[in-house]
């Protein structure tokens, strides 16, 4: 089993995914097929609960683990990773050394009657300091782990969305009146300001005002009025005018 990310073509990840292979133990036993459906069946639904610092929800590998941990220590499964890196790139679209690692990792799930499951999943890592592997490697594990369990997120399903629901969530989004006030006091900030609003925007987890809601984007905007008027007048901040003709 091979899960390829969507990327740009020049990363040179396979274009092929790769045959999962699984092994029988000493005794041509295939316990680790019976411990992962035994997993399977135990498993939770596992949300996307985790909120990124743009406001977009997702679901991290710590949310997974959390779950599948103490499933694998019951079951008697053991998971054992072989990275490689396939290669180093400077991130697309981006600047000040951000680069993005990407590996290539064979994972073997391993019974303790001997049987085994191998498969391999990629993972890309983006960072600019020395973590971009770890990324990498964490993303090609939450893949793993996603696919062979077959882990759902309850509420993330697209057939599910029916029309009159579909409508209640585009009723719930910023209108366009809200987002043209907001850029129109957005542009009306100094740099300190406006410094304080992105700070702000990230403190309360509020996405971009085009993609938050009518909730959100209300808030928004009075926050930028606030941090408005709390800036000095040019008398306040320069002093009166001297009269016509002072020396």
């Amino acid at each position: 089993m091979s899960v390829v990310p969507p990327v740009p073509g020049d990363h040179g990840l396979p274009a092929v995914a790769e045959k999962p292979i699984v092994r029988p133990g000493p005794n041509g036993e295939f316990g680790v097929v019976a411990a992962l459906c035994e997993v399977m069946a135990a498993l939770p639904n596992i949300g996307k609960d985790d909120k990124s610092p743009e406001g977009y929800n997702y679901r991290g590998i710590e949310a997974i683990t959390r779950h599948v941990q103490p499933l694998f220590a019951k079951h008697k499964v053991l998971t054992l990773p072989a990275a490689e890196v396939l290669g180093t790139v400077p991130s697309p679209a981006m600047k000040d050394g951000w680069q993005d690692v990407i590996m290539r990792v064979e994972w073997t799930l391993v019974h303790t009657d001997g049987s085994s499951l191998t498969a391999v999943t990629n993972g890309i890592g983006r960072d600019r300091t020395d973590k971009g592997a770890n990324k990498a490697q964490q993303q090609a594990y939450k893949y793993l782990l996603l696919h062979v369990l077959c882990i759902a997120d309850g509420k993330d399903d697209a057939d599910g969305l029916t029309y009159e629901q579909d409508r209640q969530l585009d009723a719930l989004a910023s209108t366009v009146e809200q987002v043209a006030e907001f850029h129109e006091t957005l542009n009306r900030l100094g740099d300190d300001q406006k410094a304080a609003l992105k700070a702000w925007f990230a403190k309360n987890r509020i996405p971009k005002v085009e993609k938050a809601t009518a909730e959100q984007a209300a808030r928004a905007i009075t926050q930028a009025h606030e941090l408005l008027s709390s800036s000095p007048t040019p008398v306040e901040q320069f002093g009166p005018p001297e009269p016509v003709g002072a020396t």
